[in-house]
């Protein structure tokens, strides 16, 4: 499996800084490789690739030997799928984006969320970094649909819309943050 640094050094400058721009982050560097790191830096795996354009995505994907079909939605998490943790960084703040409300914390509170659940995936991939607040908001929705449904939510692309539809509430500020 690829670390995120490795995925990024496939796609262009010009898409590198356009995502960047996108997160939020400084752009204007020169090189390839400052852009990379200040990606790396100020933003979690899924947010950096939601924020590439679908052309590099799809070199990702023809790199890695991945199906290179649909919407762009689709070939961020096919991407994730196998992108490696980043390395143990004990004890450093790094401030991160919660990816669900999109409020920066930092990184030793923020919580993972196993998006792709464990019985899918057997390392330690799959994750997604929520606050505290979104992440027991989720959990919250999750049992409603499956109180409703009759059975517990394990399709990828099933918890993928709840997911999706969690956001759109908590971004809409329904549960309190805004």
């Amino acid at each position: 499996m690829p670390f995120m640094k490795e995925l990024l050094q496939i796609c262009n400058l010009a898409s590198l800084k356009r995502c960047a721009y996108r997160c939020q982050l400084p752009y204007s560097v020169r090189s390839k490789a400052e852009i990379i790191d200040i990606l790396l830096q100020g933003e979690d795996a899924p947010y950096i690739l939601e924020a590439l354009d679908k052309n590099s995505l799809i070199n990702i994907c023809h790199e890695y030997d991945l199906s290179p079909t649909g919407d762009k939605e689709s070939l961020v998490f096919r991407i994730f799928e196998i992108v490696k943790p980043p390395k143990n960084t004990k004890g450093k703040a790094i401030r991160r984006s919660c990816m669900m409300c999109g409020h920066r914390y930092d990184s030793r509170t923020m919580e993972d969320h196993h998006f792709i659940p464990r019985s899918r995936t057997h390392d330690e991939g799959g994750t997604v970094k929520l606050c505290g607040h979104c992440h027991n908001v989720f959990h919250l929705r999750q049992r409603e649909a499956e109180k409703d449904k009759g059975y517990k939510i394990t399709d990828f692309d099933e918890i993928y819309d709840l997911f999706k539809r969690t956001k759109k509430s908590v971004m809409s500020g329904k549960y309190g943050r805004r």
